[in-house]
């Protein structure tokens, strides 16, 4: 009798630690890349997650089968799994756009409100309203960038802002400030491609077109010479014959005179 009352009682503390022992619990994380990239990894820590809840059974669908990453149900996560020790550990991931994360699960369905904009200066997403996603023991949010941030109703540490939820009631907020690096070794070609054109003995286009420039002189010259020299010569020709007409009538003159002093 006091054997099987023994193998009771430790029957009960084994069921009871299991118990107490047993939790789901999700890690999210969203990384902000200077590209723009959204890298999502979603970590879950299962050992309880044959149990229904409220008649539904959300992590065993998470265990079992394929999970979508936006409303559209046409992308799929990447999806990794593993089991030690009794515990189911899944990894989802995906990367999103800038534009694409409109659509993401977790902006659209964990919250009742959602508002996620972006521009050409900043990125910002606001949830309230009530929260959707809190399914297990635990659930941790992350976003980790090294962007500004010019708000946030996050916990900060270096370039982790930090979400942990407990209820329906969760809100969470965050606007970052975009930046945008300059590739300097482009910016120094430019440069000096600008100085190189300005250098006329190194700038090939200038050669050529002072090449160009004393060619159009040198035609012009030309052209100049084949204009005046037919009227040049007329000029000369009709300046010839005058003078020698001149010369005639002068002569023609001197002899009559002559002529006449003679009769005399």
């Amino acid at each position: 009798m006091l054997k099987k009352i023994y193998i009771l009682l430790l029957f009960i503390t084994i069921f009871t630690i299991s118990q107490v022992n047993a939790s789901n619990d999700v890690d999210y994380t969203l990384t902000i890349t200077k590209d723009y990239n959204f890298n999502e990894v979603i970590n879950y820590s299962l050992t309880n997650y044959k149990t229904i809840n409220n008649g539904n059974n959300y992590f065993y669908m998470i265990v079992s089968d394929d999970v979508y990453t936006d409303i559209t149900y046409k992308t799929k996560y990447k999806k990794e799994t593993s089991k030690n020790n009794g515990v189911y550990n899944v990894k989802l991931s995906h990367s999103f756009s800038e534009y694409s994360l409109s659509n993401s699960r977790f902006l659209n369905d964990c919250f009742e409100s959602s508002e996620y904009d972006y521009d050409m200066d900043t990125i910002s997403f606001k949830g309230s309203g009530g929260f959707n996603c809190f399914n297990g023991d635990s659930l941790k949010i992350k976003i980790v960038t090294d962007f500004e941030v010019a708000s946030t109703n996050a916990v900060n540490k270096g370039n982790t802002y930090t979400w942990i939820p407990t209820d329906g009631n969760f809100t969470m907020e965050i606007k970052l400030k975009k930046t945008y690096e300059i590739d300097k070794s482009k910016e120094n070609a430019a440069t000096d491609e600008a100085l190189d054109y300005m250098d006329v003995p190194n700038n090939p286009n200038s050669i050529d077109d002072q090449d160009n420039e004393d060619k159009q002189i040198d035609t012009l010259d030309d052209a100049d010479e084949e204009t005046t020299s037919p009227f040049s010569g007329i000029i000369i020709a009709v300046i010839f014959i005058i003078l020698s007409i001149t010369a005639i009538i002068i002569i023609i003159i001197l002899k009559q005179k002559k002529s006449n002093l003679n009769k005399i």
